[in-house]
């Protein structure tokens, strides 16, 4: 069974992706240039603008790993059987609450 992700793995994962937006960006800007057959200076000038502006849409559009917190499973309970003991118990007294009423 798999547990929960910590911070350190969403950290991780937030900073490659966030790596990844960027040159992403940054290249496809450069590729986009290369089909008006520019000079080299012209080239490298929209790759690094391409690398800035996608920096920048990067604040906007990954959340920072920082605002998630970890989650915490109770020692009593096992992963599996804590949520499906929780699940189980609330479908129960949802059960109970409709035939008190029907009474």
């Amino acid at each position: 069974m798999v547990g929960p992700v910590s911070n350190d793995e969403r950290a991780s994962f937030t900073r490659r992706l966030k790596i990844g937006f960027v040159v992403l960006v940054g290249i496809s800007s450069g590729l986009i240039t290369l089909q008006g057959n520019p000079s080299p200076v012209v080239l490298a000038g929209a790759v690094v603008g391409g690398l800035v502006l996608g920096a920048l849409l990067t604040r906007f559009a990954i959340p920072s790993a920082d605002g998630f917190r970890d989650q915490e499973v109770p020692d009593s309970l096992s992963e599996t059987e804590g949520h499906l003991e929780r699940r189980f118990e609330s479908e129960d007294r949802d059960e109970r609450r409709t035939e008190q009423r029907n009474r």
